[in-house]
């Protein structure tokens, strides 16, 4: 397959409204009226083989361009990445999203690279609109996943007859609970203010673990009641992430 015949196939398919432009050596990128939302062009590629089949791909360029302002950084995030893209019939190798494709399917496939390109572009806006969900999700994920041999337990009353004062996780560590609070937001974190004092005042044996999504967005009020209150703090959710398991192996025998 050479560009005269690529072009041959998806005149067929475009009627023309499209142009080749060969990058590299078999790398042709096509100028194809597709769009993201802000109006730019999708960046979409065809590779010749050797054996002289196709590869639809993207050259990395779509995560490029979500990096600018979305991070890849949780399980959770990454697990939806794959999924789009697994479920569209498509793989993916250091960024770089691809889709095996033959002559008669060339013009499928491309629709197809659109597809993944779009769905991959709305991540950014899921994140945007259920910031919230996304916080207390990648918080559960992690926490269910990576620290499960620690038997966590989540929406726990620690007394019973006060239904308000409520745990986002208990895990079990010694004899001393550990109780986390996800923080987000002034409302969350002066609830979890309530409940740890609450908890002391009951002369309950555990240790608070306080979970921002964002401390440096709390007034300057509420963290300073956060901070006389909980004995421990992760100031985001990569802290959280990056140094929990050294601060448990302290209560670890």
């Amino acid at each position: 397959m050479d560009k005269q015949e690529i072009g041959d196939v998806l005149s067929r398919s475009l009627h023309h409204s499209f142009q080749l432009e060969e990058k590299r050596n078999s790398l042709y990128q096509v100028f194809v009226p597709l769009y993201h939302d802000d109006g730019d062009m999708m960046d979409i590629y065809i590779r010749v083989e050797d054996d002289g089949t196709a590869t639809i791909c993207d050259c990395a360029k779509t995560l490029m361009r979500l990096s600018y302002t979305f991070d890849l950084h949780t399980s959770r995030q990454e697990k939806l990445l794959d999924t789009i893209v697994r479920t569209n019939g498509a793989d993916i190798q250091n960024g770089n999203i691809f889709i095996r494709s033959t002559a008669n399917l060339l013009f499928e496939n491309i629709m197809q690279m659109s597809q993944i390109i779009a769905q991959i572009d709305a991540m950014r806006f899921s994140k945007r609109h259920n910031v919230k969900n996304l916080f207390y999700e990648d918080m559960s994920d992690y926490i269910e996943t990576d620290l499960k041999r620690f038997h966590p337990q989540k929406n726990i009353q620690p007394i019973r007859s006060r239904d308000d004062l409520v745990v986002d996780y208990a895990l079990d560590i010694s004899d001393r609970p550990l109780y986390l609070f996800g923080i987000l937001g002034n409302e969350k974190a002066l609830s979890s203010v309530i409940s740890i004092l609450s908890f002391q005042q009951a002369q309950l044996p555990f240790t608070s673990i306080a979970v921002h999504a964002d401390y440096k967005s709390l007034s300057q009020t509420t963290q300073k009641k956060i901070m006389n209150a909980a004995d421990k703090q992760f100031f985001d959710l990569d802290s959280f992430q990056g140094t929990i398991e050294s601060f448990l192996s302290r209560f670890v025998a």
